[in-house]
């Protein structure tokens, strides 16, 4: 009970700061959202419900990457971070917190992707399409929080801006958004070790029950995300000064 105390309170003072900074968080929330509206119109049609999940991932990334990684970075130069560290509280409930958050508005970023694709383009959700944008969300989290985490806790306040904006486009070109929904040419050779698509692949297997077939997609998102998970532990507990 006393950990999941220190969860919500930890919780509470993200939701503070998500509401504070609105318009960073709307931004963080439409950002992607646009992206989807300007790019999917070129993907075909048959495409765009793959396009829309790839998409609900991609928001999840660009919220992980604003709440793990730049205030991650720029907490680390503020005066209270050095007390917050001492405070008896393990640094994974305070990464769980932040967790929480990312699922939150991660979903909504998710639920506004889905509502433009129905409007703009027309795209039909069946139960299969709503269940596998449910597993994505979480799966997505788990994946890039950690990766985000080791980002904002390496990186200077300075550099951190330029860094996130690098890494968030990176993924999403190796994704196939910018090329009508197809994977890039010269990715193709290590398709099934890029993230975004070992997700995809994961939470549709996982939607259709194909537990056998999903399995290697779940592996390929642990070794992204356990490595990351520990690193981010490390940098996150050591106290340094910035």
């Amino acid at each position: 009970m006393t950990r999941l105390r220190q969860i919500g309170a930890f919780l509470r003072v993200d939701l503070i700061v998500f509401v504070r900074f609105w318009h960073v968080s709307l931004f963080m929330v439409g950002m992607t959202t646009f992206y989807f509206l300007m790019l999917t119109r070129f993907a075909p049609v048959s495409m765009q419900s793959d396009v829309t999940l790839v998409f609900i991932i991609l928001a999840v990334l660009s919220v992980a990457l604003l709440h793990f990684g730049q205030r991650v970075s720029l907490e680390r130069s503020e005066q209270w971070s050095p007390f917050v560290r001492t405070l008896p509280v393990p640094t994974w409930a305070k990464l769980a917190a932040r967790l929480l958050l990312v699922l939150m508005v991660g979903a909504l970023a998710a639920v506004l992707i889905m509502v433009a694709g129905a409007v703009r383009f027309g795209v039909v959700y069946d139960l299969r399409s709503v269940v596998t944008g449910i597993i994505a969300v979480p799966l997505a989290a788990a994946v890039f929080a950690p990766i985000s985490a080791c980002i904002g806790g390496w990186a200077s306040p300075n550099g951190i801006s330029p860094l996130t904006t690098t890494a968030f486009l990176t993924v999403t070109w190796s994704s196939g958004v910018w090329t009508a929904g197809r994977l890039p040419g010269s990715l193709a050779p290590v398709e099934f070790l890029l993230p975004v698509q070992a997700i995809q692949g994961a939470a549709s297997a996982a939607a259709s029950a194909q537990w056998a077939q999903a399995l290697p997609d779940f592996a390929v998102a642990v070794v992204w995300a356990l490595p990351a998970y520990l690193l981010a532990l490390r940098l996150n507990t050591v106290s340094e000064a910035v």
